[in-house]
């Protein structure tokens, strides 16, 4: 199995990153700081969390009942160990072999530059002068880029600058729902949805949460972007949180409220996902991004090391709803064991 740089273990003895998160748990709620120290490294082993989550969950507010409702980074390894063990899941560990490998359903025409010429560059942005360009990495090392060709771009240098960057992968652009552009513009906003292939062969959804970018043309929730967790029908009816915990029921940017709003075809999104997830079975759990346009659906991309979208207290609490059970829901259909 692939190693992925992204997933670190739990952090055991760092004590700078110890001691900074029993001072901000102190900062938030008081109490005795000592007493935190111990309980973040107890919940670190009791739990197989790191530091970091343990602030993230808010962990010093909670019950021992509510502490075990959380899915850990930990967790994801396990699943993948245990769920994802396939030569499949090379596929969804770069972004050109996922491409060509879902070429039906990403909606996009597609160039490799390792083995794309100048002329058939040229030629590319000759119909798609707005486009995109990737690395090949599927996880958080990943670099995307968007370009607009105009009459006064010269294709040599452009195209040398690409593959100087190893941005080898070219899509063309997507114009995404008029209602998710208008919520922010300078990203595509996409629809995550967790799926897993349980041990009779059904796809089921496990987790969806709504992406939006902030001060970036990525939506990704580990460079600053935002999401929330909608109801059932698709309706976010919870506040979009960041990664520091912070609430917003309108957006930053746009400033555009938020509250209320229908994620277009988002039972066809997530029909899409599950259709996907047939199609290389032996790869159980995976997390798809779902790009939603003026008249249908595609995959914009899938990962086999999916964060869990889950709710923090700080959601709950200003919600006035119980603790979510995440792990309670993938639990029903996998093997969590530590």
């Amino acid at each position: 199995m692939k190693n992925n740089d992204t997933l670190k273990k739990p952090s055991r003895f760092q004590f700078k990153k110890l001691l900074k998160v029993a001072n901000e748990a102190k900062r938030k709620e008081g109490g005795f700081f000592l007493g935190l120290v111990f309980d973040i490294i107890v919940c670190s082993f009791k739990y197989d969390m790191s530091y970091k989550e343990y602030g993230i969950y808010d962990f010093h507010k909670l019950k021992a009942e509510d502490r075990k409702k959380f899915l850990m980074m930990s967790d994801v390894n396990r699943i993948n160990e245990r769920y994802n063990n396939s030569i499949d899941r090379e596929i969804f560990e770069n972004k050109l072999l996922f491409a060509n490998a879902f070429r039906d359903y990403i909606g996009r025409e597609i160039l490799d530059l390792r083995t794309a010429g100048q002329n058939r560059f040229n030629a590319f942005l000759d119909i798609y002068p707005q486009f995109v360009a990737k690395t090949l990495e599927n996880d958080e090392k990943a670099k995307v880029s968007k370009h607009q060709r105009v009459e006064t771009t010269d294709l040599i240098a452009a195209r040398r600058q690409l593959l100087n960057s190893k941005k080898f992968l070219i899509e063309s652009f997507i114009k995404q729902n008029d209602k998710l552009q208008e919520l922010y513009p300078e990203s595509v906003n996409t629809l995550r949805v967790s799926t897993f292939i349980d041990e009779e062969g059904n796809v089921q959804v496990l987790n969806t949460a709504l992406k939006l970018g902030i001060e970036s043309h990525r939506d990704n929730f580990s460079r600053g972007g935002l999401f929330s967790v909608p109801n059932d029908k698709g309706v976010i009816i919870r506040p979009f949180i960041n990664k520091k915990g912070s609430l917003y029921e309108t957006h930053p940017t746009s400033l555009v409220d938020l509250m209320g709003f229908e994620i277009p075809f988002y039972q066809e999104a997530i029909n899409l996902a599950k259709e996907c997830a047939l199609k290389y079975p032996e790869v159980r759990y995976v997390g798809w991004d779902v790009a939603i346009l003026n008249d249908r659906v595609i995959i914009l991309d899938g990962t086999v090391f999916p964060k869990f979208f889950q709710m923090p207290p700080s959601m709950t609490f200003f919600m006035g709803e119980a603790i979510h059970n995440l792990r309670e829901t993938y639990d029903q259909y996998m093997d969590l064991s530590r």
